[in-house]
């Protein structure tokens, strides 16, 4: 022992890229989404995804900040938009 602690192997977790068929790693249905975090995951633009809830092709939950609108993302929504 050199006084380094052991380093732990994690197990390997299945890239997208190498499996196109598997799903979107997605967290709980009970929980949402971010605009930016649906952009990253569907590969799209923030502003695509926004003009997305506005249209309402994406359900979203719209909070308002002033002049500002804020918009979440359902994990089910998200799966039922793909599905489509």
């Amino acid at each position: 022992m050199n006084g380094m602690p052991k380093s732990r192997k994690t197990p390997a977790t299945p890239n997208r890229a190498s499996n196109p068929s598997s799903p979107l790693p997605l967290p709980p249905p009970s929980s949402s989404l971010t605009v930016q975090q649906v952009a990253t995951l569907l590969g799209k633009s923030e502003d695509t995804v926004i003009r997305l809830c506005k249209n309402e092709n994406l359900l979203a939950v719209a909070k308002r900040y002033g002049k500002k609108t804020s918009y979440r993302i359902p994990v089910v929504a998200l799966q039922q938009y793909l599905a489509d």
